[in-house]
């Protein structure tokens, strides 16, 4: 028997052992009642929200749970048939294909829908990172694509031109960080605010802030 995995939304949980979910607390996310069918085999992963819970089956399918508005229900979204991965943020998720396209279902303000992306030109999503209001992703390119509150890092637009050749994405709850290849780190989160920071090799993040490691062995702490 699998050990279990959990993930807690704010006063409920999700258990998945052996391809199977069940749930348990009060709250969002307690009662998966409308889905237990779909959640009695075949499950791969599950991802949470504070109010809302979300399982990839090993088709690749995706059933969701608890609060409608809040990443509780993708019915919407026929498209998401073949997804990879889930990120999840205060009340979104955001799914990756098997064929590198992107999805998102929640509220929308925190990122609930998605960006078109242009996979052809582009090419296929690499990585998710998620503050607590809004989402980022690597294109194979090594361009970024953002989508949420401005306020929590979902407008780039005004640093659009910096962020090039992106090896890296990191997220606290408020900002993102991209590494870049030549390695210098641009930071962003509330609108208009960036920072760059030059000779960076590695950046790890925590809740509030980023652990940014210098070529020359120097670690600094960015809010």
């Amino acid at each position: 028997m699998a050990l279990p995995v959990v993930q807690s939304a704010t006063n409920a949980f999700a258990v998945l052992q052996d391809g199977r979910v069940r749930t348990a607390g009060y709250g969002w996310g307690d009662d998966s009642s409308a889905v237990t069918a779909q959640l009695q085999d075949g499950v791969s992963e599950i991802a949470a929200t504070p109010y809302a819970f979300a399982a990839i089956k090993t088709d690749g399918s995706v059933v969701a749970w608890g609060h409608p508005s809040l990443g509780g229900d993708c019915r919407s979204l026929p498209l998401l048939r073949r997804v990879r991965c889930l990120k999840s943020n205060q009340c979104a998720f955001a799914a990756i294909m098997m064929d590198g396209s992107l999805g998102a279902f929640g509220h929308a303000q925190w990122g609930g829908t998605s960006p078109v992306v242009d996979v052809a030109i582009q090419g296929r999503i690499k990585a998710i990172q998620a503050t607590s209001s809004a989402f980022a992703a690597i294109l194979a390119n090594r361009s970024i694509v953002t989508w949420g509150r401005p306020d929590f890092g979902g407008d780039i637009e005004y640093l659009r031109h910096t962020l090039y050749d992106v090896v890296c994405l990191s997220a606290t709850s408020n900002r993102f960080a991209a590494l870049r290849s030549d390695k210098e780190l641009i930071c962003w989160g509330t609108v208009n605010s960036c920072w760059q920071i030059e000779d960076v090799v590695s950046v790890k993040s925590g809740q509030r802030f980023f652990l940014v490691v210098h070529s020359d062995g120097e670690v600094s702490l960015v809010p």
